[in-house]
């Protein structure tokens, strides 16, 4: 049991990331547009718009450019490309802030990318995003076993009732049988999957877990 976290965080991640694109494209791609489509209609208030956006992409994906090589200097860029853009176009900075926050850890960052997570919950942000970084910033709490931190960030989100709280209150699960509280792992489990508006796939994890405690 005292790696069920690893054993199943791969399976947890690919379906949460299919699960918010689903939930969430509309909005992403509607931010999107409203970036890209947010020009005055004087045509020399247009043109600068379009310039400086130019701008900032080429300061993004440079950046990235810099990643993918396996170079420092790639977060560092992208560190400095959320700052510059957080106050004028904040979308920019967020996406940079998640981007050097998962590729940190991925490279074993943990706290570096914890303190990225912590920053974007602070800030004035729409909520999904925001319980995004939340449900990150549980993640790696577990992964380095500060799980009294980590219960508490997923007990708020299941108390908001956002379309995270499924996750939040699957995580709680985990911890309890990482904590050897069987009953209470029991509890949790069977109240997911007695909710009519919990996905399948975190369902399915479920029963898999529940098969294993019997």
């Amino acid at each position: 049991m005292g790696d069920i976290f690893q054993e199943l965080n791969e399976d947890i991640r690919k379906d949460r990331i299919k699960s918010i694109w689903d939930r969430y494209k509309v909005l992403i791609i509607l931010s999107l547009v409203l970036i890209l489509g947010g020009v005055g209609l004087n045509s020399i208030w247009s043109r600068y718009n379009l310039d400086q956006m130019e701008e900032r992409s080429e300061k993004y994906f440079m950046a990235m450019d810099l990643v993918n090589e396996d170079k420092l200097e790639g977060l560092e860029a992208l560190r400095l490309f959320s700052e510059e853009e957080k106050d004028s176009v904040p979308q920019y900075s967020l996406i940079a802030s998640f981007n050097e926050a998962a590729i940190r850890r991925s490279k074993n960052d943990f706290y570096g990318a914890l303190d990225i997570y912590n920053e974007i919950i602070k800030e004035n942000i729409q909520g999904p995003f925001k319980d995004y970084a939340s449900i990150q910033s549980a993640e790696i709490l577990m992964e380095l076993k500060k799980l009294n931190e980590a219960k508490n960030i997923l007990s708020n989100i299941i108390k908001t009732n956002s379309s995270f709280a499924p996750i939040g209150k699957e995580y709680l699960g985990y911890i309890a049988i990482y904590e050897k509280n069987f009953n209470e792992a029991n509890k949790i489990f069977y109240e997911l999957l007695e909710n009519a508006a919990v996905p399948g796939s975190i369902k399915n994890r479920v029963n898999e877990i529940l098969a294993t405690l019997k």
